[in-house]
């Protein structure tokens, strides 16, 4: 089959959250069919030999001119158009495109992220893979005040913006995808999509070994993200100043240590409290994650499955998670990971493992078990496939 791959971001490095899942789906597809990719990329720096590079059909990968993006954003909050859609929509990727529509037929369409969604509009067959509803997390932003001033009236106008658009996308396509069965309950209560499919993220459990208790810090609570991502920089902004208060207060000894990239300036200043370590832009998280004692992740808005969650359970790295984060995970709460619902319940399963070994060391055994049986991407991957491929054959037709 003869596919198109359109994503909003270069799936060039699964070490990011926005492209793991793209950069594993599109190689699934491409070792079975001819597959064209085409990104943006926003980086200074891209990989020159991605993995994928020789196994796809073609791939146009075009620059996202930073600039251009705040203009087409600015005229886009006059005209009523969804920002994020505007931000990805440069000229010369929609001029890939319509060159390609020209050309030979494609057998299905695969889109990654809604906010690409528009580009190709019309489109048939199509797969729209939303991952998760951006129009919630902007609502979220907003009625929860992680964000302020004009940020906070831009983002409660994104989530309106944005939820006409993923209700036009999921109707029109054939296939709708989203990582969680919660996102799918989130997307059916605003829209009535074609046909909507859960395809869970996964994790590569090779990438991220197991690491028992030996060798492991006995004090030090990680945190492994994006830096430069609003609903991260709150999460490590709670463990730093509302988590680690309450455990010194407790009594325990504890330390936090950050680590992610392009750090914002609120995060480079919890740096400078005592026992915080900030880690910007290394090479592998995976030294961290087989050192630190417990994986804290304290999200007050967290949207369908959280990769740190995944790479920290697969490598024995026991997680305490806020509610809101263990939604999004399937398993058992105090059998496979540790729930707290706000900072006091964090910092007392926070202290209560730091002083109980034995209790760690079960819950790095259960938490690698459930990556193995639910998120291992090979079983993932088959289904995605097969799901690609059933929307081709068919055509468009329902």
């Amino acid at each position: 089959m003869r596919l198109l791959y359109l994503a909003h971001r270069v799936p060039d490095r699964p070490t990011k959250g926005d492209k793991i899942r793209a950069f594993h789906q599109l190689r699934a597809l491409a070792a079975r069919h001819e597959v064209h990719l085409c990104a943006l990329s926003d980086e200074a720096e891209l990989d020159p030999a991605p993995a994928w590079r020789d196994e796809v059909a073609s791939a146009t990968i075009v620059p996202l001119s930073k600039w251009g993006a705040r203009w087409r954003s600015g005229v886009a909050l006059l005209s009523g158009r969804a920002l994020t859609a505007a931000h990805f929509a440069q000229r010369e990727l929609v001029a890939r495109l319509a060159e390609l529509r020209r050309g030979p037929r494609f057998d299905a369409v695969v889109v990654y992220s809604g906010a690409v969604d528009p580009l190709v509009a019309g489109w048939r067959p199509r797969l729209l893979d939303l991952v998760d509803v951006d129009s919630e997390k902007f609502r979220l932003y907003h009625e929860r005040g992680t964000v302020q001033g004009l940020e906070r009236i831009a983002c409660s106008i994104e989530a309106r913006r944005l939820r006409a658009l993923e209700q036009r996308a999921s109707a029109e396509a054939d296939v709708t995808l989203v990582c969680t069965d919660e996102e799918a309950a989130s997307l059916r209560a605003i829209a009535k999509p074609r046909r909507l499919e859960v395809a869970k993220n996964g994790v590569d459990l090779a990438a991220y070994p197991f690491a028992g208790p030996a060798g492991r810090a006995l004090d030090e609570l990680l945190f492994v993200g994006a830096l430069d991502y609003q609903a991260n920089v709150d999460a490590a902004v709670q463990l730093v100043e509302e988590v680690l208060p309450r455990v010194r207060r407790a009594g325990a000894t504890a330390r936090v240590t950050l680590v992610g990239r392009a750090p914002t300036a609120q995060v480079r200043a919890l740096a400078e409290q005592p026992g915080v370590e900030l880690h910007a832009d290394v090479a592998s998280v995976t030294p961290f994650l087989q050192r630190a004692t417990l994986a804290v992740l304290p999200f007050r808005i967290a949207r369908g499955i959280q990769n740190k969650a995944l790479e920290a359970l697969a490598s024995g790295l026991p997680l305490v998670a806020s509610r809101e984060t263990a939604k999004g995970l399937e398993g058992l709460p105090e059998r496979d990971f540790v729930v707290g619902d706000d900072p006091d319940a964090l910092a007392a399963a926070v202290v209560a493992l730091l002083r109980d070994a034995p209790r760690r060391a079960a819950l790095a055994v259960a938490g690698r078990a459930l990556v193995e049986a639910r998120y291992a991407w090979p079983a993932l991957l088959a289904r995605y496939v097969a799901l690609v491929e059933e929307i081709a054959a068919s055509g468009g037709r329902p």
